[in-house]
């Protein structure tokens, strides 16, 4: 019995990772990485092609990309709060999704009145990445390839530098 739930329970696993292909891929920050206040950083990120994978999947890219720059009280994500960072970023794959489209932005932090107000020794701080999906007509006749692309969020770490001006 316990062989038999064992093999049910991986068959569901890959099932649900064949079914959940990603089609957007954070390149940069990466988990946990250090940010500083009042400083332009890299956001990059991958539309994955549908056919470069083996095997390959239906695809259903979102319409555009938002990024949000959100915070919580240490130990309370339930309701965190969120500036919008960046909106309506390019989320066009690569023609026939032969292969991937890389794209990069840059997004400068806020400076350390912002951090003094959220301190990081009280905050945690997090890129959240919301893919847009317009809604489907009315009268349409297809069905839209795969599942939606779930938001990513990604923590960052961030350190607050006194020395910029204008001093806190």
């Amino acid at each position: 019995m316990n062989h038999r739930r064992s093999l049910l329970l991986l068959l569901l696993a890959l099932v649900s990772t064949v079914l959940a292909q990603d089609v957007l891929v954070i390149n940069h920050p990466a988990q946990n990485e250090q940010w500083s206040n009042n400083r332009e950083f890299p956001i990059d990120y991958t539309i994955v092609g549908g056919q470069t994978t083996n095997p390959p999947f239906d695809a259903n890219y979102p319409n555009s990309l938002t990024v949000y720059f959100q915070w919580a009280k240490h130990g309370d994500g339930s309701n965190p709060l969120r500036l919008t960072a960046i909106q309506s970023l390019e989320t066009s794959p690569y023609p026939a999704g032969v292969q991937n489209q890389q794209y990069h932005q840059k997004w400068k932090t806020p400076n350390c009145h912002f951090f003094s107000r959220y301190p990081p020794s009280s905050y945690d701080f997090s890129l959240y990445f919301e893919p847009s999906y317009l809604p489907a007509a009315p009268n349409a006749t297809s069905v839209s390839n795969g599942p939606q692309q779930q938001p990513i969020t990604v923590n960052l770490n961030i350190q607050v530098s006194n020395e910029t001006f204008p001093k806190c």
